[in-house]
C-alpha cells in the first residue's frame, strides 16, 4: 500500500517573489505617517505576521499610531503593489499543478487572507490546494507549529508523511517542531542560515530532483 504523503507550502517566498514587495509596502506605510523603518527591521523579522511587526512598530514609534492602523496602511499599500510587482517563484505553478494530481496540498502561511487572496485568485491556487491557511486560522503563528500540524489533520496526512516547503528561518523552525520533513527554499535565506533541512532548492525548477525526494 502507497505511504500518504501531503505537501505544506509556505506562500511569501514560496510561491510568489513576494518578501521585497512586503519590504517596500512597510516603507510606504512608514511615509505615510512621516516615519522612517528602523534599520534591518523587515530583514530581522521575515515570516512574522503584519500584526506583530505592527506592534513593535507601535511601541518604537511611542504609540503615535496604533497597531491596527499600522497594518491596514501596510496591507493597503502591499495589495497595490502586488499586482504589478508580485511574480511566482520560478516552476512553481508547473509543479503544485503536477503534485496536486498525486497529493493532497496545504497552503500555510502567516500572512493574512486579505493579503493573498487576490494572488490566490489571480494563479488558481485553490484548484492546487484543498487547504488554505492563513493567520487567521490559528490561534499561535509561526514559529509556533500549529499552522503545520492543523494543515495535517485537514489533510487527513500524518504530520511525519509532510513535506514541508519554507524559505525563512522562522518558518524552518515551525516547520521542524510540527515533526514534518522541511525542505528549504532559498529565496530569503540560504542554505547554511535554514539549516538543518532535509534538502533545499532555489526555486523549483528542478522538478525530478525534488520529485525523486518526496517519493523516497
Amino acid at each position: 500500500m502507497k505511504k500518504q504523503i501531503g505537501l505544506l507550502f509556505d506562500f511569501d517566498g514560496v510561491i510568489l517573489y513576494s518578501e521585497p514587495v512586503h519590504r517596500r509596502a512597510w516603507e510606504d506605510m512608514a511615509g505615510c505617517f512621516n516615519e522612517i523603518m528602523p534599520e534591518n527591521f523587515i530583514e530581522d523579522n521575515i515570516g512574522q505576521t503584519d500584526e506583530y511587526l505592527a506592534k513593535k512598530l507601535s511601541i518604537l514609534w511611542n504609540n503615535k499610531y496604533s497597531h491596527e492602523e499600522i497594518v491596514l496602511t501596510k496591507r493597503a499599500k502591499y495589495i497595490l503593489r502586488a499586482k504589478k510587482e508580485c511574480k511566482p517563484i520560478s516552476g512553481v505553478l508547473e509543479f503544485l499543478k503536477k503534485a496536486s494530481v498525486e497529493f493532497p496540498l496545504a497552503l500555510c502561511t502567516n500572512s493574512s487572507i486579505h493579503d493573498i487572496k487576490d494572488d490566490v485568485k489571480k494563479y488558481r491556487l485553490d484548484s492546487f490546494f484543498t487547504q488554505i491557511l492563513t493567520s487567521e486560522s490559528v490561534e499561535k503563528p509561526k514559529p509556533d507549529p500549529e499552522i503545520y500540524i492543523l494543515a495535517a489533520e485537514k489533510l487527513s496526512v500524518p504530520i511525519k508523511n509532510c513535506w514541508i516547503f519554507e524559505d525563512s528561518v522562522l518558518g524552518v523552525t515551525s516547520a521542524r517542531a510540527s515533526g514534518g520533513k522541511t525542505v528549504g527554499i532559498t529565496t530569503s535565506y540560504s542554505k547554511k542560515e535554514l539549516s538543518p533541512v532535509v534538502a533545499s532548492f532555489p526555486d523549483f525548477l528542478d522538478f525530478t530532483s525534488i520529485w525523486n525526494l518526496i517519493n523516497n
